[in-house]
């Protein structure tokens, strides 16, 4: 993933693919899970992406909010039944190669703020794995997705 207009512009970069659910401890994600919280599934950033819109959030996002770094989610709801079957989904998609990925512009979300990104290949894997998941997207998941990293 690259930032527009900064020395890492262009650059292919990783997004690993992780599980990791909001009431846990996200920066671990084999942390045990809290029972019935459901399974959020996020890309994680290139460390230099991270840190540069990690410290945007910190300082524009509500701090009681703030449980998560940085990343761009992916799916916000499947059942915590599934983590084994997600977990295990996502250990496959993490030995393909990385999505490419830049942050295109300022996406207004309503509420908030978030940068946009733009990835046909990110799409794409979305795409399939809410496919392999089929049964266990919620209604909120099931909407055309709209990749972004909310700072605000």
């Amino acid at each position: 993933m690259s930032r527009s207009g900064s020395r890492s512009a262009g650059r292919k970069a990783r997004c690993d693919w992780k599980s990791s659910v909001t009431a846990s401890n996200p920066e671990r994600s084999n942390s045990p899970l809290p029972r019935g919280a459901p399974l959020l599934i996020t890309a994680e950033l290139p460390e230099d992406v991270l840190s540069w819109a990690d410290a945007i959030r910190r300082a524009n996002y509500p701090p009681e909010r703030n449980r998560l770094r940085a990343h761009v989610t992916l799916f916000h709801g499947l059942p915590p039944s599934a983590d084994s079957e997600v977990r295990a989904l996502l250990a496959e998609f993490s030995r393909r190669a990385a999505p490419e990925a830049t942050v295109s512009g300022l996406m207004d979300l309503g509420q908030g703020t978030a940068f946009a990104i733009d990835s046909p290949a990110m799409v794409a894997l979305h795409a399939e794995l809410a496919e392999r998941l089929h049964g266990l997207v919620q209604q909120k998941d099931a909407r055309p997705l709209r990749l972004h990293i909310t700072v605000q």
